[in-house]
């Protein structure tokens, strides 16, 4: 990707896809993610779903996302090379239940591989990042090609809103 235009932290939406080329905190997640971008031919190795906590004092982002052993809500910051498309998703509690009942389901390294050779998951109870976004992005209207590595999920969101990639800036 070259020079992508940027967007601050503070704008990014619930329900925006985030995706990663690295992850400078831990370099097991780092490893996967440069790894499946190898494999994909692609600047991403790895998606998830923004959230954003608002308690009344503070305003937070977090990411949804599956990542070995499982799914889980974590804090999103642009220390992980964080890029965002905005999905212009009418956030309601019908996506805060889908994300919800998610929490804690198991990924593992079978599942990443399963989904590169284009085979969804057979059963509900397991997931990799771009089968979640996939199918949050379904729920919430947003029909994407049924493709499950974080490269076409990233590529067919551009596509189906017309919208750039940003790189996350403070």
């Amino acid at each position: 990707m070259v020079h992508p235009p940027t967007m601050s932290l503070t704008d990014i939406q619930q329900g925006d896809l985030l995706a990663w080329s690295h992850n400078s905190y831990n370099s097991l997640s780092n490893f996967l993610i440069r790894t499946i971008a190898y494999m994909t031919h692609s600047e991403f190795g790895h998606v998830g779903i923004a959230w954003r906590s608002h308690d009344g004092i503070s305003d937070e982002l977090f990411v949804v996302e599956a990542s070995i052993p499982k799914i889980h809500i974590s804090r999103a910051t642009e220390n992980r090379d964080l890029y965002c498309i905005p999905m212009k998703v009418e956030w309601g509690e019908h996506n805060k239940h889908f994300l919800m009942d998610k929490i804690d389901l198991p990924y593992s390294i079978a599942d990443g591989i399963r989904a590169y050779f284009g085979r969804p998951a057979k059963r509900d109870d397991r997931w990799q990042c771009a089968e979640l976004a996939h199918a949050f992005y379904k729920e919430s209207g947003i029909l994407l090609p049924a493709q499950f590595t974080p490269s076409q999920v990233v590529s067919n969101a551009q596509r189906h809103l017309d919208a750039p990639v940003y790189r996350v800036v403070l």
